[in-house]
């Protein structure tokens, strides 16, 4: 159903090299991610992957061979891995070991292979009811309003069942973000000693719903990020965290209106601003444009 997104290469440079957000740029100041001998990354690499959307155990198809190729023909070092509310927390309060468990190996074959991880608190379409990914049953609540499939399918977005149930996450109704931010938290507990973990990207493509640019990034989407990296400090001093705009027009060049979000941590900021790229009509299927050129 998603549009493979030319494998959603990032290719990744993570945007060359990794914008670090909310810094001070003193002349001291660390500006990129850097290795163990302090020397600057350029971390090169692939999303993984759209098949663990719509798989019942939220799990991707690739195995250790794949991981290995990756490494070996491709050279590549780093993967974005995508992993899922709804099969971290279940049931409020209670987390799948048993998945996260699943997660771990696989990290384990990427640090095998000498693979950085970025994991990816990933969705799309607010929850996989709405036929995306992300948000619990229990987390996602319309009020009765309808959600139907539209084609393509980045127009569900507009669906008043998802506006609805993304507006009650942005308010914090029913504890929502708080129990996001707990969630984050026990994944940071479980993963912060690994040393291939290099980053938490927070959230994929945050959607607004009935909230708008430029007033949802100040007002609802910095709030949010806040609140979940101060919980993550209190248990992961050390890894990187991803910050991602709006996705609606940010994705194909409107200026993000996001503010300087600060980190709690002792010592330099590790914050990541990680904007998504798609050239406009390229994405929907066309020829690459003068339009597209402008976007980038």
């Amino acid at each position: 159903m998603f549009r493979n997104r030319c494998w959603r290469l990032l290719a990744v440079c993570l945007c060359t090299s990794l914008f670090i957000a909310g810094c001070k740029y003193k002349a001291d100041n660390p500006r990129y991610i850097t290795d163990d001998q302090g020397r600057a990354l350029i971390l090169h690499g692939l999303n993984t992957s759209s098949s663990a959307k719509g798989h019942p155990e939220r799990m991707p198809w690739i195995g250790q061979s794949d991981v290995e190729r990756e490494a070996r023909d491709w050279g590549f070092n780093f993967v974005r891995f995508l992993i899922f509310w709804d099969a971290i927390e279940p049931q409020p309060g209670v987390y799948d070991e048993a998945y996260l468990d699943k997660v771990a190996e696989r990290v384990k074959w990427y640090e095998d292979q000498g693979m950085y991880v970025l994991l990816d608190m990933h969705q799309d379409l607010y929850a996989y009811q709405f036929g995306g990914d992300g948000a619990p049953p229990w987390a996602t609540i319309t009020d009765g309003l309808p959600a139907e499939p539209q084609s393509p399918w980045w127009i569900t977005y507009l669906q008043p069942g998802v506006s609805r149930a993304f507006d009650h996450f942005w308010r914090n109704d029913y504890g929502l973000q708080d129990h996001y931010a707990d969630m984050w938290t026990h994944v940071a507990k479980r993963f912060k000693d690994t040393p291939n973990v290099i980053g938490y990207d927070l959230m994929n493509e945050p959607y607004g719903g009935t909230y708008v640019w430029p007033g949802f990034e100040t007002f609802q989407l910095q709030p949010f990020y806040e609140r979940v990296i101060n919980r993550i400090r209190t248990v992961d001093q050390d890894t990187w965290l991803f910050i991602e705009p709006q996705a609606l027009g940010i994705n194909f060049g409107v200026a993000s209106t996001l503010g300087v979000i600060d980190d709690p941590r002792e010592g330099e900021e590790r914050l990541v601003y990680a904007p998504h790229f798609y050239p406009p009509f390229l994405h929907e299927g066309g020829a690459y444009s003068d339009v597209d050129k402008w976007s980038f």
